[in-house]
């Protein structure tokens, strides 16, 4: 896991908690666009708008949708980026719009260098 990274799609879910939704990868027609106009994302919408717009990374490889990319970028296993980007960590479907509730779990995370499991609430 990347945690300096985990930390950091952390800080931009907080910094837009109206823009957050575990629903969809980007409610925009361009990822470009997730802090605009109301678009919504989820944790791997906003991993791949950060790094791909506003900290460029160069290394994805052609074809990859917006989840192999958040996954290469958080440096997740397979399991854990499902379990984290389809939203089975989350406690219940309250939760699925809740940023700061995420962001307090993904810097929980980093901190544990893993994906943690999560109670029902």
């Amino acid at each position: 896991m990347n945690r300096e990274r985990m930390m950091e799609v952390a800080d931009i879910i907080e910094a837009h908690p109206d823009n957050f939704f575990m629903g969809v990868y980007c409610s925009s027609t361009e990822l470009s666009k997730l802090s605009e106009c109301g678009s919504h994302g989820c944790i791997a919408g906003w991993t791949v708008f950060l790094y791909q717009y506003k900290k460029p990374v160069d290394k994805f490889v052609p074809g990859w949708d917006i989840h192999e990319r958040a996954r290469w970028l958080l440096g997740l296993t397979n399991k854990e980026a499902e379990d984290l980007f389809y939203a089975r960590v989350f406690p219940n479907p309250e939760y699925l719009d809740d940023a700061q509730w995420t962001a307090d779990y993904l810097r929980r995370c980093a901190a544990a260098g893993e994906i943690l499991k999560v109670e029902n609430a």
